[in-house]
């Protein structure tokens, strides 16, 4: 039996997300088990998850999954190199995974592989090294760079291809696999529907912005329809008649009068002296949240760099003490009977912790314990930018969903 994992949000988990479930057993057989690795309470862009992390969880579950951990905070806030690195380094960690499983939205699988390669190459990193030391690197920002030495070595690529989010992170997946030794195989999915698309397909796919769009406007039964109705029953209970989500408005206030008042910690992740500056003065003219990504983003500093770096001064994470070495732990968030036998597997082969009970966090020997206090402190704020307002402590009184 194959171990298939697949990295994700399913932020929330749609038809999209079942198509591959589908494609996955079509591949390795009905019997093979799929390992989400999720983020949890924050997606990569910087922003809350529109639904908590165990519903979430739950619902990938019903749809399909067998085990669902968690990919931490702050490490699924990321660049796309950062998050795919410590994504796969869990992977691996685990010691039981065959096979990862990622969609792509270029031509070909063969483009990702060529492109891979390339990044994964000690000729790619010395010339970005290179590139980094020239006085215009300061201009364009990390990601233009890295798509300009790329285009020198594969000019015949598009750079069109190179802005697709679902293949930028199929390749980063691939090099960090590469990189890291594993033996994982690649399982390739197209994606049928473009990933931001403003409108159902043909087929009836729609994306997770669009079904988010729908809730934001209220229109609760358009997005139910468009999800699996197990993962529809989860998070959109029938009784229920507003949007359940959390968005960025209350976010944005707390951004403000932190970024006006508060004391901003020194060497924060994804944000330097430069961008943090352009945060604070951002924040004196801004009204929100969007005002605030706006006023502070540049050529350099895109809006979502801007984002992720606004998240983690807000909650103070910090690049010193080893604290974003490598991920040290990871959490179960849902499990069925196929499940629970990875885990009894992964328990006698994984080099890293394993939580299954939130708060028994503080028995984690360091650097575990001090990345799952940053992740709790990051649930206790998701606890104030969600719906339905819990206290501080919520997240740490959570038990994993087993079904078994």
């Amino acid at each position: 039996m194959k171990t298939v994992a697949v990295i994700c949000e399913y932020n929330p988990f749609h038809r999209g997300h079942a198509y591959q479930f589908d494609q996955i057993r079509k591949k390795y057989g009905n019997d093979c088990a799929i390992l989400a690795l999720m983020s949890g309470n924050y997606v990569q862009r910087g922003e809350p998850a529109s639904f908590q992390k165990f519903n979430r969880a739950k619902a990938a579950l019903l749809s399909g999954a067998n085990l669902v951990l968690e990919f931490p905070y702050p490490f699924c806030v990321s660049g796309a190199n950062y998050f795919a690195r410590n994504a796969i380094h869990i992977l691996n960690s685990l010691g039981i995974v065959d096979v990862l499983s990622f969609g792509f939205d270029c031509n070909d699988e063969t483009e990702i592989e060529e492109i891979a390669s390339v990044i994964s190459s000690a000729s790619f990193a010395s010339a970005m090294q290179t590139a980094l030391m020239q006085e215009e690197s300061e201009k364009i920002g990390y990601a233009q760079i890295r798509e300009n030495v790329l285009l020198t070595f594969l000019p015949h690529i598009s750079s069109s291809i190179l802005k697709l989010p679902n293949t930028i992170l199929a390749v980063e997946y691939r090099s960090a696999i590469a990189l890291s030794g594993s033996k994982m195989k690649p399982h390739f999915v197209k994606r049928t529907s473009h990933y931001h698309a403003d409108d159902v397909s043909e087929d009836g796919f729609a994306s997770a912005s669009y079904i988010r769009k729908l809730l934001i406007d209220g229109k609760i039964e358009d997005a139910r329809d468009l999800l699996p109705k197990e993962a529809s029953a989860v998070l959109f209970p029938s009784n229920m008649t507003s949007p359940p989500i959390a968005t960025t408005e209350i976010l944005g206030q707390v951004l403000l009068a932190f970024l006006r008042v508060g004391q901003t910690q020194p060497n924060c992740f994804e944000c330097n002296n430069e961008l943090l500056a352009r945060l604070k003065k951002a924040a004196i003219k801004a009204n929100n949240y969007d005002d605030l990504i706006k006023l502070a983003q540049t050529k350099r500093y895109t809006a979502t760099r801007v984002k992720r770096a606004a998240l983690h001064c807000l909650l103070g994470t910090s690049t010193q003490d080893g604290m974003l070495d490598m991920p040290a732990y990871t959490q179960v968030l849902a499990s069925d009977a196929i499940g629970m036998a990875l885990l009894k597997n992964i328990k006698k082969k994984s080099t890293i912790s394993v939580l299954t009970k939130p708060a028994d966090f503080h028995q984690f020997v360091e650097p575990a314990k001090t990345q799952a206090q940053c992740c709790a402190k990051a649930d206790a704020l998701y606890t104030v930018l969600a719906p339905e307002n819990g206290f501080g402590d919520t997240f740490l009184r959570y038990q994993p969903y087993f079904m078994l």
